[in-house]
């Protein structure tokens, strides 16, 4: 059986040849050729290196192939995708936008989100026993023989992850300016065992309501660590996307818009969301 260094390499043979023949033909992508341009760069870096850093470009760069691929099937009639355009005034940058009459539509930023096990995962002894306040920490009793420590703090990490990359998303909605403005919404990458898409729709209520539902696991925890922070959120975004690509898979195997359901943003951020959001 091949290691995983040999599968990966495979993958990138097979993205390469999938997404080139998917974007040949699409008009309505006219920035393909960069984003393949970008992940060839860390196909080669990956060869030359072979290590994990390289490893991670990869797996991320063919989540933005993937992302384009699932994003372009949402279109509607007139609509375009743009990949990073510039942002005025701003280094910054969100890695999708779509476009109608030469205006945005709807921006989309890509983050996969995949925490590593680490050897201590194995053994923290508030994931294996119940915590002795079960009001509060995580919620959650797995079995230290199979691994469950080590997927709690998967999950919570993952959670934890979700939080600041919304923080730093608001920051980038928050540089938009007149003839930029239009929803703006993250999209999370999971490569189908680091995280469910529960954990995903248990983080976009706590976004949209500000208080975690009853039934989650993490809501504690995370409390906890944002305790003393007053409000950690603007509210200006639009929701939470997900798409899942297992580890060696070139094409995605499910896309949900809007997990969790749309957020009603504040009057700091657009009041309207066309078609691409229902």
């Amino acid at each position: 059986m091949a290691g995983w260094q040999e599968r990966l390499d495979d993958l990138v043979e097979q993205a390469a040849a999938v997404y080139q023949l998917a974007f040949a033909a699409e008009a309505g992508f006219a920035d393909s050729a960069r984003l393949l341009h970008e992940f060839t760069f860390s196909g080669d870096l990956w060869r030359r290196r072979r290590d994990a850093a390289a490893a991670r470009a990869v797996q991320e760069k063919i989540n933005e192939l993937a992302t384009a691929a699932a994003l372009l099937s949402s279109l509607e009639p007139g609509q375009v995708l743009t990949y990073e355009p510039a942002l005025s005034g701003s280094r910054k940058f969100i890695d999708f936008c779509v476009m109608s009459d030469g205006r945005p539509v709807a921006w989309i930023d890509v983050k996969t989100v995949s925490p590593e096990w680490r050897g201590a995962d194995f053994e923290p002894p508030r994931f294996d026993r119940a915590p002795e306040d079960p009001a509060h920490e995580v919620k959650m009793i797995r079995s230290r023989r199979r691994a469950g420590a080590g997927a709690a703090s998967r999950e919570l990490n993952a959670r934890l992850t979700f939080l600041r990359r919304t923080i730093e998303l608001e920051k980038k909605a928050a540089a938009l300016v007149d003839g930029q403005r239009a929803p703006v919404a993250m999209l999370f990458c999971k490569n189908g065992f680091a995280w469910t898409s529960s954990a995903l729709a248990d983080f976009a209520h706590f976004y949209r309501t500000g208080s975690f539902r009853p039934d989650d696991n993490f809501g504690d925890a995370i409390g906890k660590s944002v305790a003393g922070r007053g409000a950690i959120f603007a509210g200006t975004l639009a929701g939470f996307h997900c798409l899942e690509r297992r580890q060696f898979d070139a094409v995605h195997s499910d896309f949900r818009k809007f997990v969790g359901g749309p957020v009603v943003v504040n009057e700091r951020a657009p009041a309207e969301h066309s078609d691409f959001f229902t």
